[in-house]
């Protein structure tokens, strides 16, 4: 079976862990629990294993994002859909996955926030392929799933 691996970066408190924990069948944390450095998890799908890298988005972690971010098939830019962090999101973008990194989506999460972007919107500030999700909604695993498989091929 193949494996490949696929790195989640975005700022801090964007949603990467429970995407990552959405993707692993598991429900996501009543409270918020940063993730220091990054978190490695096996995560199996219809393409092979996905080791998925969740890496931790606090400025002090972002230096090692390039690091992490090398020999990964996918890389999955998470922002949590306001203005604000969409525009930090596109700095990323600039300084971290301009380098000649993998492929690179974006998931444009909690869809569910009253002054939302819409994810046409975001994919056009980001210039990359870009996803609604509400990660907390255990009904968009498949979803989920799918995008990712769909970049994958």
């Amino acid at each position: 079976m193949n494996a490949f691996k696929a790195v989640l970066i975005g700022e801090s408190n964007v949603g990467k862990t429970t995407l990552t924990k959405l993707l692993k069948s598991e429900h996501p944390l009543d409270e918020r629990k940063p993730t220091v450095g990054v978190e490695i998890s096996k995560v199996p799908t219809a393409l092979g294993n996905m080791c998925v890298w969740d890496l931790a988005g606090q400025k002090r972690f972002q230096f090692l994002w390039d690091e992490f971010i090398r020999g990964s098939k996918l890389t999955i830019l998470v922002t949590d859909s306001s203005a604000r962090n969409v525009m930090l999101t596109k700095d990323l973008i600039e300084r971290h996955l301009n380098k000649g990194a993998s492929k690179i989506i974006a998931i444009a999460n909690k869809q569910d926030l009253e002054d939302r972007m819409d994810p046409t919107a975001i994919e056009a500030a980001l210039g990359v392929p870009t996803y609604g999700m509400v990660g907390i909604n255990r009904q968009n695993e498949s979803k989920l799933r799918q995008i990712i498989e769909r970049h994958l091929k």
